[in-house]
């Protein structure tokens, strides 16, 4: 937890019962359609963080990607936050 305070997520971002789905293998449409169909399909669709693997992400470990990927989901919840 104190790794996940020094750089910048809320309480709020950090809880460990994120939601994460990783897209691997598919088109943007296809990728784009998922996320439509669960966000439309769940109470909480902005608990969800979605991402598609990269040649980058690939190579990093699980625990390293789901950090980055909180990292970034709240960095826009921020900004999307202070634009209102």
């Amino acid at each position: 937890m104190e790794d996940i305070k020094k750089s910048g997520i809320g309480e709020e971002e950090s809880k460990l019962d994120s939601k994460i789905v990783i897209f691997h293998g598919l088109s943007d449409k296809e990728a784009a359609l998922l996320m439509r169909l669960i966000k439309q399909n769940v109470e909480r669709p902005e608990d969800f963080i979605f991402a598609v693997t990269t040649e980058h992400s690939l190579n990093w470990k699980v625990k390293d990607l789901i950090h980055e990927l909180k990292e970034e989901h709240a960095y826009f919840r921020k900004n999307e936050r202070e634009k209102q």
